[in-house]
């Protein structure tokens, strides 16, 4: 057969597109062009052969954009004989991809960017392709995530995510719920990164997400709940000042802090006062400090007048008015050190007048100046056998733990009439009875009362709220309570922290075990001892027997963040809202048993001792130190033995 005659009858097989094709075809094809060689070899009598000659490449891979998960072809067409390819990724030989055609199947986002070339050889050599890109569309992914958030009825709140991808144009869809969001009414930004809602309403609660999208898949931010707070409430820092003008040393003005509940600081507020004398900061917004300065021009000498701050909120949201009762004492003789042979058990000092509560586990509370020392009343037939005692926050009221009767007995500090009783017995929820703790808060705004069994009191309505945590781990081994400034907290001697709420108008109630955890060997001593917030709130100061000094734990952190060092054997601790730190120790052979610090500087201040001599021997009650209203005067209760007992008043410093 001629070979002129078999091209023309296989001239279609020949002019085959050999630019992009399969493994098969170019076999098949290869298969023919072999045959078409042979026959030139040896067919027509047509010239010698003078052997291969080196391939050479007609065409060039190309590049390829594909998303992830998809495939990607590159192929080659080249002319010669006994061809060989191989494929390299990057220079490296890719294995088994000797075929024109080289197909990476789902490729991922590390293929980005990756360089493919193709090597054709045969016996004569070799020609390399130009290097082919694959350039690969990733779904997008998000790097940011909206945060939970809360806002006021009324007012406005925005979402916002921050996204990105290797390649390609993003598209944004948010969704309340599985609702997707459109632009109009009080939305808008719904196919943004940020979406915006001006003028939330109630129905606005609910969990946002953002769902971001281009070619290659979509991916969706996690869910952000927004909180519209249609009630919320003030609450300060303190509801009773006790102001003084005595002697020479004087004390008169005091800032008090008024936030929101919910933790805005977008909430206005105005104050006001009902007495010539008293003046305050006439507004501000939450978050902001409220300055109250008292004059003692013309003060009765040796009383306390008493005046009343006014805090409310135009905002529709508020629901309630902050109250906060303020004493001032004048007197123009200076207050002495005094030593007060006395039964004591247990004491307490009011935070609006120059008061201390003296109990000796007897039926009686006897109260006396803590300038001079006299005797101002007795509150009688109190209690069957009168415990640890606190005063009312405004002041009004003393509150007495009668351990006989297991039970908090509220009193009228003018009158020594009984109130209102509240039950202090374990209910059936698990509580011991070792603890004898007790105090009085106002978290979220409401005044309530803190017994040792788990059991809490609204102290307007009476209403008891019980902890339903069964463990009793915190409750029944408290012995001493602290109050942080933003009433949130209650912190146990040993730094046991519970969170209280309040929510929905006061009916929900919630005790958070566990709101800190204090590290391992900062309270050694859990029944010793005693713990404070300091006047920011940022810590707590623990006193316990050991380690010797009085470390300072973060809230927020649950690490030490200051040591405020002292001797064996720590067992009390005051902050004072003034900055002052006061500690104590059961130091029987110290000349002073009680260090005084500046609490933010940690700088000391001096030292003192809880019967006012360094040579006899004695011993510092554990938990045996209050602090009068204003700051200025130290109470401690001392013991020699169970019949030799006693309480010594002396001045503290300014904390410089």
């Amino acid at each position: 057969m001629k070979l002129r005659s078999w091209v023309r009858g296989n001239r279609e097989l020949l002019k085959a597109d050999l630019s992009v094709f399969s493994v098969t075809r170019f076999a098949r094809r290869l298969a023919i062009l072999s045959a078409v060689t042979a026959l030139v070899g040896c067919g027509g009598g047509g010239g010698a052969g003078s052997g291969s000659s080196a391939p050479s490449i007609t065409a060039q891979p190309q590049s390829a954009t594909v998303n992830v998960g998809a495939s990607a072809t590159f192929s080659v067409s080249a002319s010669g004989s006994d061809l060989a390819y191989q494929w390299t990724r990057g220079g490296q030989p890719i294995a088994g991809a000797t075929d024109a055609t080289y197909t990476l199947n789902s490729v991922t986002a590390t293929d980005d960017q990756a360089q493919f070339a193709v090597s054709v050889s045969n016996a004569s050599g070799q020609v390399t392709s130009t290097s082919a890109v694959l350039t690969i569309v990733s779904p997008p992914t998000i790097t940011a995530h909206p945060t939970d958030t809360s806002a006021v009825a009324g007012s406005a709140v925005s979402f916002s995510v921050g996204a990105s991808a290797t390649h390609g144009t993003l598209a944004y869809q948010w969704y309340k719920g599985a609702t997707a969001l459109v632009d109009g009414d009080h939305v808008s930004g719904a196919k943004t990164a940020v979406l915006s809602l001006d003028q939330v309403t109630s129905a606005d609660g609910g969990s946002y997400s953002a769902h971001v999208s281009n070619s290659a898949g979509s991916v969706s931010s996690n869910g952000a709940t927004l909180t519209v707070i249609t009630a919320s409430r003030l609450v300060a820092t303190a509801l009773g000042v006790g102001f003084s003008q005595v002697g020479t040393r004087a004390v008169l003005q005091r800032r008090i802090q008024v936030f929101s509940d919910s933790g805005l600081t977008t909430v206005p507020w105005t104050a006001s006062s009902d007495s010539t004398w008293l003046s305050v900061t006439a507004s501000g917004n939450t978050g902001d400090n409220l300055v109250i300065t008292a004059s003692a021009v013309g003060a009765s000498a040796d009383q306390t007048e008493f005046g009343t701050i006014t805090v409310t909120s135009a905002n529709p949201t508020v629901t309630n008015q902050v109250t906060i009762r303020v004493g001032l004492y004048a007197s123009s003789t200076a207050a002495t050190s005094v030593a007060l042979p006395i039964a004591v058990k247990t004491m307490a000092t009011s935070p609006v007048e120059p008061l201390l509560a003296v109990a000796a586990a007897g039926t009686s509370v006897t109260l006396y100046n803590v300038y001079s020392g006299a005797l101002v009343r007795t509150l009688s037939g109190v209690a069957a056998a009168a415990g640890p005692l606190t005063f009312s926050e405004d002041g009004v009221n003393l509150f007495v733990y009668d351990t006989t009767n297991l039970a908090v007995v509220q009193v009228d500090v003018s009158t020594g009439a009984v109130i209102r009783t509240y039950g202090a017995s374990p209910p059936s929820n698990g509580f011991g009875t070792d603890g004898n703790a007790i105090a009085v808060l106002h978290p979220n705004g409401f005044p309530m009362l803190a017994t040792p069994v788990g059991l809490y009191y609204d102290l307007t309505t009476g209403e008891q709220f019980a902890d339903p945590n069964p463990s009793g781990a915190f409750m029944s081994s408290a012995f001493s309570f602290a109050v942080s400034p933003d009433q949130s907290l209650l912190a146990a001697q040993d730094g046991s922290t519970v969170r209280i709420i309040r929510s929905d108008g006061g009916s929900q109630f919630i005790v958070q075990h566990g709101a800190m955890s204090l590290p391992v060997n900062v309270v050694q001593n859990s029944t010793n001892g005693q713990s404070c917030f300091s006047t920011t709130g940022d810590r707590l100061y623990t006193a316990s027997g050991a380690p010797y000094q009085f470390p300072a734990t973060s809230v927020t952190t649950d690490q030490v963040i200051q040591i405020l060092p002292a001797d064996a054997y720590p067992d009390a601790i005051q902050c004072v809202w003034n900055g002052l730190v006061v500690g104590g120790i059961d130091g029987y052979y110290s000349a002073n048993d009680i260090y005084l610090y500046n609490g933010p500087s940690g700088t000391a201040l001096g030292q003192l001792s809880s019967n006012g001599t360094t040579t006899a021997y004695r011993d510092l009650f554990s938990r045996g130190m209050a602090v009068s209203a204003d700051g200025t005067v130290l109470a401690s209760a001392w013991y020699v033995s169970s019949a030799s007992t006693g309480v010594y008043l002396q001045a503290l410093p300014s904390p410089q």
